[in-house]
């Protein structure tokens, strides 16, 4: 036989379901009274709190008052400042761990119950890979421009349904244009010589639009 109330086994059964519900999630997730002291939070934010700190969180516990660096802890009383000021914003931050550095999205949300801000919520997530993404993006991007200063060539990109493209910084000095100057097709065949536009633009709409082909 179950125990207690209707109400009191519904609120049981709410508190269940909602548990089950933060814990389904990689995300950090905290909900923190008007105090900014935590209430709430699922276990992925435990953990990552755990191995951070080398702590075990607990309701009440502020963790960014566990750092040792003063600028730190700052920077953190500013956030939930803000953010129980009735602000809502996402900030990125580094973090230092023993298996490396490793980039968060922390998102700041206010409670507000009849127009008074009674706490907030903190959503974070990892986003290591995505930054390594894009440092190796433009780490390829910064070497292709090298090697293709080196070789003298240049590439670009065409939008055949505006017939605007963008080239590449070697490319555009290759043509002597900069980037204040249109990047149209029909721009680049004003560029050149009169006797050669229309042996040009039939080679560029034959040969390389048409024909898949490379420009040479």
């Amino acid at each position: 036989m179950e125990n207690g109330t209707p109400s009191t086994r519904s609120a049981a059964q709410a508190d269940k379901l909602l548990r089950a519900l933060l814990d389904s999630t990689s995300d950090f997730i905290m909900i923190a009274d008007a105090e900014g002291k935590p209430i709430l939070f699922n276990r992925a934010y435990a953990a990552a709190i755990e191995a951070a700190l080398g702590v075990a969180m607990r309701p009440g516990m502020r963790p960014h008052k566990l750092l040792e660096d003063p600028a730190a802890v700052a920077t953190w009383d500013s956030f939930h400042e803000r953010v129980l000021g009735g602000e809502s914003f996402v900030v990125e931050i580094s973090q230092l761990f023993p298996d490396g550095l490793r980039h968060f999205s922390f998102s700041f949300s206010p409670i507000v119950e009849d127009d008074v801000v009674t706490g907030f919520c903190e959503i974070s997530r990892d986003i290591t890979e995505r930054i390594q993404a894009e440092e190796n993006l433009r780490e390829s991007e910064r070497l292709l421009r090298e090697s293709q200063e080196v070789a003298q060539i240049g590439s670009y990109v065409l939008d055949l349904r505006s017939g605007e493209w963008s080239a590449t910084p070697y490319l555009n000095a290759i043509f002597g244009i900069d980037e204040s100057m249109p990047h149209t097709v029909e721009y680049w065949n004003q560029l050149l010589h009169p006797e050669w536009r229309d042996v040009m633009l039939r080679y560029f709409s034959e040969h390389v639009i048409a024909g898949g082909n490379p420009f040479d």
